[in-house]
């Protein structure tokens, strides 16, 4: 969200250059609307730009440790009572898996109805001390820990985007695409026939008989999958070339919400 909302502020700044060759230093000016980013004089100054990429220090340090936090309640409250002998088939564990993403991706609210988790709190700070705490540690000078108008809006169309429903379909998009790369690399685990790829369009149809065959699915005990679990993970985190980063890359959602974030200028671009 943060790259495409300065994205388009250079795209419209340039667009602006172009379109008036013979004085360099103009810019738009227009009516300020509240939580509008036409209330800026059509670029953004290199220091607002610096406060505004400060913000993923949030992210990186609080939201990770408050994310995390969650991450291992839910597991410990899935798994935890389950027994390291237990045995899992690969639709076994896909199911498991399924419900810790459940419950990861959905909360419940006041009435007990499922609704999905908001990432905000993860992402940005809500709290004005809490701004100035990550301006202040990303280095920012202490008589410049302030949130002036033309950040404000940066941040609260950032927030406007992290609590829409369309950032709701890209996270569940993105989250399908993980773990089913996830179970991916598991499978050969479960089914010894995957362990080579196949080789011809004949041997395909064999592995898709294959795997369609519950027999061959052989049952994995809980303490054998856990070191494979853990390896993944570590690939997640430090893997390069990184498949699941290349994978999220490739997700339509993602895609296209990255397309709507920087192209939302159109509409204050017409009206100035």
């Amino acid at each position: 969200v943060q790259l495409n909302l300065l994205g388009r502020f250079t795209y419209v700044s340039s667009v602006i250059a172009l379109s008036n060759t013979t004085d360099a230093s103009y810019r738009v000016e227009s009516p300020a609307v509240k939580g509008s980013l036409s209330s800026t004089a059509g670029q953004l100054d290199f220091q607002t730009e610096k406060k505004y990429l400060t913000f993923s220090y949030w992210l990186l340090h609080e939201g990770w440790r408050r994310w995390s936090e969650r991450v291992r309640d839910v597991v410990e409250d899935v798994v935890g009572g389950i027994s390291l002998k237990k045995t899992f088939t690969a639709k076994d564990f896909s199911e498991l898996l399924g419900e810790i993403r459940s419950r990861l991706e959905y909360t419940e609210d006041k009435e007990g109805d499922r609704i999905p988790v908001n990432m905000r709190e993860y992402m940005l700070p809500d709290e004005a001390s809490d701004e100035r705490e990550v301006l202040r540690a990303g280095g920012v000078d202490e008589f410049d820990l302030v949130v002036d108008p033309t950040l404000r809006n940066l941040l609260d169309e950032t927030r406007d985007f992290i609590d829409s429903p369309d950032f709701t379909t890209v996270l569940s998009s993105t989250l399908a695409t993980t773990f089913a790369r996830f179970n991916l690399a598991l499978q050969p685990t479960f089914n010894p026939f995957l362990l080579s790829p196949p080789q011809s369009n004949a041997t395909s149809a064999v592995i898709a008989e294959i795997e369609d065959d519950e027999d061959i699915d052989r049952a994995v005990p809980l303490v054998s999958l856990l070191p494979l679990v853990t390896r993944q993970a570590h690939l997640i985190i430090n893997g390069v070339p990184n498949e699941y980063v290349e994978s999220l890359a490739m997700v339509k959602e993602l895609q296209a919400f990255s397309a709507i974030v920087y192209s939302s200028f159109s509409e204050q671009l017409i009206a100035s």
